[in-house]
């Protein structure tokens, strides 16, 4: 990877299909003393939207996917990396270091949490691995300007890379320890993919350069990716639900992994929908028309009209699409078309009235609540909430732009803000009393590192008792054991 140039990710091919999401930012590994590189730090990039987004901090995150109470959380173990001296420290809840293994031998590594028992480093010279159960360190030569495609997860088995300017996805087995090129899987030599979403059970990558679009869908469970025809808009396990966009029409279709089970052709520009049925689905129009499509039947029902132009229509979950307006209405609607509830103009952090959109970063794939913000960007003050997926009732409030972190309870959020540590766990607001950034979080969400004037501290939440960590150029992560 040496000698290579990073490419803008805003330098890409311009035929893509609609949006199929809001613009997400790149969360950045924690760090307070230099500016975090923008290498492979976790991202989600939907078609056709980048957001770059600076943030003056980072957030390292550990947790599980699966959902359910927090208090089923495994621990974790505090784990710092010293860029200096290259060395991986393993501390105690006192803050007293207990292990240290050497680092990946890397100037310019970036380390930030990885699956169950692993922190990651992401360098000029190669991708790494470290097991914390003895240190070592499996290496991976990833390309010059390749991403990871979703923050990782306690519970992944898989680390999945694209290039955001279209290419090749590639695919880390952790437990095998093997690189493999989604191309050679799905024999697509010419395939140019990039990122358009994140789903409960899979990741989808669009290719940019296929007329008509296909897109390449790799499962999280470690099964081998496919591909189906059309972008994609909902998945249920080895189930997709898929449309072919055109400017006034739609062709939509139901996939049983690659194999095409029923399709519709429609009178009507497509750009969201949910999967309902063996063969039904609730879709979304880009001039606001949510309507029933029964494949087998080959019948089609309006079910309401919105009244809007969206700006783009998402899966939340499986019964449940955000449609965002421009500059007017969203909504939150069910599997059955109907308007769960609705969003109205709401005033930004400079007193402008703007439309309510997902915030960067605000949504994880299978979580119960979300982040919605008005304005877009990096915002201060207005209406910023955390939200209830099942009802979009706001649950906490946040005094900045957030990042929903992938936690047990699927509800826990923190600000970016530096003025505060701003968080919301299990959907409650939590004063911790300082001026400092929550710059990770244990799986059992009850201790947090923060960062401020005072350096770094470790917090017991519960108590609020502190505990002081070196000063330092460091990196600190909470990993699951």
């Amino acid at each position: 990877m040496q000698g290579g140039t990073r490419r803008s990710p805003t330098d890409r091919p311009e035929a893509l299909p609609p949006p199929l999401g809001p613009p997400l930012a790149p969360p950045v590994s924690a760090t307070t003393d230099w500016p975090p590189r923008p290498a492979r730090s976790p991202l989600l990039i939907p078609a056709a939207i980048i957001a770059v987004v600076l943030l003056t901090a980072g957030i390292v995150f550990a947790a599980t996917r699966d959902g359910g109470d927090s208090s089923s959380a495994s621990s974790g173990t505090l784990v710092r990396y010293d860029v200096n001296a290259d060395k991986v420290e393993l501390l105690d809840g006192a803050g007293k270091v207990t292990k240290t293994f050497d680092g990946p031998g890397d100037d310019n590594a970036t380390m930030f949490m990885g699956p169950k028992g692993t922190v990651l480093f992401d360098g000029d010279k190669r991708f790494g691995v470290m097991d914390l159960a003895g240190g070592s360190i499996t290496s991976y030569d990833i390309p010059d300007g390749y991403v990871l495609a979703s923050r990782p997860a306690v519970d992944s088995t898989r680390l999945t890379f694209f290039d955001p300017v279209g290419g090749d996805v590639l695919i880390i087995d952790i437990g095998s320890s093997k690189l493999v090129s989604a191309r050679d899987v799905v024999d697509d030599a010419a395939g140019e993919y990039v990122s358009t979403r994140g789903f409960p059970t899979a990741q989808a990558f669009t290719d940019v350069k296929s007329d008509p679009p296909h897109t390449l869908i790799v499962p999280n469970n470690g099964d081998d990716p496919w591909l189906v025809d059309g972008g994609v808009l909902d998945t249920d396990g080895n189930r997709s639900l898929a449309a072919t966009f055109g400017s006034a029409d739609s062709t939509v279709s139901i996939f049983d992994r690659d194999k095409q089970v029923d399709t519709a052709s429609l009178d009507m520009a497509v750009i969201g929908g949910l999967l309902t049925g063996d063969h039904a689905a609730t879709i979304v129009s880009a001039d606001g028309k949510v309507s029933s499509v029964d494949m087998k039947g080959g019948i089609t029902k309006d079910i309401t009209d919105l009244e809007v132009e969206p700006g783009f229509a998402i899966a939340v979950t499986h019964d449940r699409m955000f449609v965002a307006g421009h500059d007017d209405t969203s909504y939150l609607i069910d599997a059955a078309g109907t308007t769960v509830r609705s969003f109205d103009p709401a005033q930004d952090g400079d007193g402008n009235a703007e439309a309510v959109s997902f915030v960067a970063n605000g949504y994880v794939p299978g979580a119960r609540c979300f982040i919605t913000q008005a304005g877009s960007g990096i915002v201060r003050g207005g209406k910023i909430d955390v939200r209830t997926v099942v009802d979009g009732k706001s649950v906490a409030q946040l005094s900045t732009t957030g990042v929903l972190a992938v936690t047990p309870d699927g509800c826990t959020a923190i600000g970016l803000s530096g003025d505060s540590a701003d968080l919301v766990l299990d959907g409650k607001e939590k004063d911790l009393g300082r001026d400092a950034t929550v710059t990770a979080l244990s799986p059992d969400l009850r201790q947090a590192v923060i960062s401020g004037g005072n350096g770094f501290q470790l917090v017991d939440i519960a108590s609020g008792r502190t505990t002081d960590l070196d000063r330092g150029l460091y990196t600190y992560a909470v990993v699951a054991d």
